[in-house]
């Protein structure tokens, strides 16, 4: 089974590599207790700073490491949307590079999708506190999804 980490990055030069140690370590616990490999998307949409060179660097070092470079600021959801559509994995998580979604909780959602009868599995953060060491702003609040299957829906005006 793949899972594709998408990560959305507008000047993460300085959390980039932190979020990538963090995600490594899961990585490498759910290779070992459910047989899962990652690929480790990272979007840098049109930054100003070193988050493309940190992308290519880590790219360089890690084969499961890709990234999609935007020419200018798109916003988070057209990242989102690139990383999606570069994703190969099995399942799929969005995840912001500043640590204020715990790769930790990966296990615990991808254990909800595969015991129960569940297409998307999310976390919604109930407290105002950090993560520690995380540069993330406390009063944000996260919701992030764990996503077995994508469907298209078209509306149709009536």
């Amino acid at each position: 089974m793949l899972i594709s980490l998408i990560v959305p990055c507008y000047n993460e030069e300085e959390a980039m590599p932190l979020f990538y140690k963090e995600a490594s370590r899961v990585a490498a616990e759910m290779k070992t207790s459910h047989g899962a490999d990652f690929e480790f998307i990272f979007v840098d949409d049109g930054s100003r700073d070193g988050t493309l060179r940190v992308a290519r660097e880590l790219h360089a070092q890690d084969p499961r490491v890709r990234y999609v470079s935007f020419s200018r600021n798109f916003g988070k959801e057209a990242g989102i949307y690139a990383g999606l559509q570069a994703a190969r994995g099995d399942y799929v998580a969005t995840m912001d590079a500043d640590l204020q979604d715990p790769p930790a909780l990966l296990p615990q959602m991808l254990d909800t999708l595969l015991t129960g009868d569940y297409d998307c599995a999310a976390t919604r953060r109930t407290s105002r506190r950090c993560v520690a060491g995380s540069p993330a702003n406390s009063t944000r609040s996260s919701t992030r999804c764990l996503i077995r299957r994508l469907s298209m829906v078209r509306v149709i005006s009536a």
